[in-house]
């Protein structure tokens, strides 16, 4: 049976995969941490780093935690300097990129400011709703689910934890990337996003669009990830790069991936992405494509991700 999903929601974990495996091994990009023990890792390390007070301690604590939340991946956090009081996270998004990012709960609210060079987004997430520089930003879905039976359907896998494990393709275990899937056109389940920003992709920080496209529901297909929404989103450095060159004006992407289980082993997961520096060129039916006066046109970004439910 086929559920069309259009939906006003402010981002969507299955909409990204993180980097492709012709992209730099050495970029950043978001990851699913293995549960608290990483965080109490990256933690301590940022407070051995400083001199912090009680107060601070447990502010950072907090801090690594939320960052993590939003789909960035705290284990690039270099240092974290006190401006006047305030705890600013200075992270290594690339050779190249480096963001300062100041985060805080006001009220319901998660504020984050990033700076990146001459650049600077506020991103705000409240009550399940995502903000960038004040305006909402808007996310369309549509997805195609077919329920089945277990027996017949080797997607329903039992997790023994209710999480999942994923990474970049560059990263991924052996025992994911050397094992056999099943064909991409066998799976049922496929889904689209289509993503309309309130600026140009060249004015958005790369901080900025990892906390955007990851403010949004876990459990895409039924797969929860083990902490906070970071294990199934992310959108490597040069990905992004790649679609502001393509596109710099765009205020739009639009997406389309599917996930295949593994031929012998069906906890083992492969997900592609196809990413387009345009509103509406992933959608699911040709239909919107025509409503839109938009033409299906070749890939900008094949990505790939692997994982494994735990």
């Amino acid at each position: 049976m086929k559920n069309k999903i259009i939906s006003l929601i402010t981002a969507f974990t299955l909409i990204i995969s993180v980097t492709a495996s012709s992209f730099a091994t050495d970029e950043t990009f978001p990851k699913n941490v293995n549960g608290e023990e990483i965080l109490d890792e990256v933690t301590e390390a940022l407070i051995e780093g400083g001199d912090y007070s009680a107060e601070q301690e447990d502010e950072i604590a907090d801090d690594v935690e939320t960052l993590d939340g939003l789909g960035l991946n705290v284990e690039c956090i270099e240092e974290v300097e006190d401006r006047n009081g305030e705890l600013t996270y200075m992270f290594a998004m690339s050779d190249e990129i480096t963001d300062e990012i100041v985060v805080n709960q006001k009220g319901e609210a998660i504020v984050m400011d990033v700076f990146e060079g001459d650049k600077h987004d506020e991103v705000v997430v409240r009550d399940g709703r995502v903000f960038l520089d004040g305006k909402e930003i808007i996310i369309e879905t549509e997805g195609n689910y077919i329920k089945t039976s277990c027996a017949e359907d080797n997607y329903l896998v039992v997790s023994e934890t209710g999480g999942s494990e994923w990474y970049a393709s560059s990263n991924a275990p052996s025992k994911l990337t050397k094992a056999k899937y099943k064909a991409y056109s066998s799976t049922p389940r496929w889904k689209t996003a289509n993503i309309s920003l309130t600026k140009s992709l060249v004015n958005i920080t790369y901080g900025g669009i990892i906390a955007i496209l990851s403010s949004a529901i876990p459990g895409a297909f039924g797969i929860t990830v083990t902490t906070g929404m970071s294990g199934f989103i992310g959108l490597g450095t040069s990905a992004f790069m790649e679609l502001v060159n393509k596109a710099p004006d765009s205020k739009g992407l639009s997406c389309k991936d599917w996930i295949v289980r593994g031929e012998t082993n069906s906890r083992y997961m492969k997900k592609r992405t196809y990413w387009w520096a345009k509103k509406y060129y992933g959608w699911g039916t040709k239909a919107k494509y025509e409503a839109n006066g938009k033409k299906a046109k070749a890939v900008d970004i094949t990505e790939y991700t692997y994982g494994m439910v735990i």
